[in-house]
């Protein structure tokens, strides 16, 4: 919303590597989790966030051991 509060309605998605669809669970009062599977070896991804269609100006990176 234009002021900044969640909105509930909103089409959110998330991709790993900027390809990979993650699975969003919404629960609630906007509010999304994701769960990533570990790739089975060291190293990182970024993320993408999109939400109504833009994507996020953030791009998160996760890094796994």
């Amino acid at each position: 919303a234009p002021d900044g509060s969640p909105r509930p309605d909103a089409r959110v998605s998330l991709a790993q590597g900027g390809a990979t669809p993650v699975p969003l669970r919404g629960v609630g009062d906007g509010v999304w989790e994701a769960t990533l599977a570990h790739p089975g070896r060291a190293g990182s991804t970024w993320l993408v966030i999109t939400v109504d269609g833009a994507a996020s100006g953030v791009r998160p990176r996760v890094w796994w051991d």
